[in-house]
C-alpha cells in the first residue's frame, strides 16, 4: 500500500532498495513541489505547499549528509568533492531560512523562491551526474542496499521531526 503526503503525493522513497533511485525520486518530487508553488494563485495554498517543501528539503539535506556524504567522506580522495556538496547544502539552507523569514505571502517570496529553485535544480543535477555514480562505484553493494533503506527511514523521520518543531513554534 502506498503512503501519501498531506498534499496527495506518493511517498515513493519509502524503503526503496536502491539509494540512487530513492534520491532521484525525491529530486523529481521536489521539482514538482516547486512547480506547484509557482503556479499556485492562492496565498494560503502557497503557504501550505511551501511548508511541505521546506520540511522535505531540510530532511533531504540532513539525511543525505548523515547517511550518504559521511561514508563517502571516509575516502580520503573524496573529501573535497563531498565538502563541495555540503557547501551547496549550506547555500540551500540559507535560502530556505531567508524564505522562511519572509513567509509565502510576502511579495518578495516568488523572486527569492526562483533563486532557491535554480540552486536546488543545479545541486540535484550535479548530484545525479557525479555524486550518485561515485557512491555506487565507491560503496559496497550490501552497504548501498542497507544505506537505501536507512536513508528512506531517516528522511521520513526527519520530515516528521521538522513538522513537529514547526507546530511547537
Amino acid at each position: 500500500m502506498s503512503m501519501t503526503t498531506d498534499h496527495g503525493e506518493d511517498a515513493a522513497a519509502v524503503l526503496v532498495s536502491d539509494l540512487a533511485s530513492a534520491i532521484r525520486a525525491e529530486h523529481r518530487a521536489n521539482a514538482r513541489r516547486f512547480e506547484r508553488i509557482l503556479v499556485c494563485e492562492s496565498a494560503d495554498e502557497r503557504a501550505a505547499l511551501w511548508t511541505d517543501l521546506l520540511d522535505e528539503l531540510l530532511a533531504h539535506c540532513d539525511a543525505e549528509q548523515e547517511l550518504v556524504y559521511r561514508p563517502l567522506m571516509e575516502e580520503p580522495d573524496l573529501f573535497d568533492r563531498i565538502s563541495d556538496r555540503i557547501d551547496q547544502h549550506d547555500q540551500i539552507r540559507e535560502e530556505l531560512e531567508r524564505l522562511e523569514g519572509l513567509g509565502a505571502r510576502d511579495p518578495r517570496f516568488i523572486a527569492i523562491f526562483g533563486r532557491l529553485r535554480r540552486l536546488v535544480a543545479a545541486h540535484d543535477l550535479d548530484e545525479e551526474r557525479h555524486l550518485l555514480p561515485l557512491a555506487e562505484a565507491t560503496l559496497e553493494l550490501p552497504t548501498l542496499d542497507d544505506l537505501a533503506v536507512a536513508y528512506s527511514r531517516r528522511k521520513q523521520m526527519l520530515v516528521l521531526m521538522h513538522r513537529k518543531q514547526r507546530e511547537i513554534q
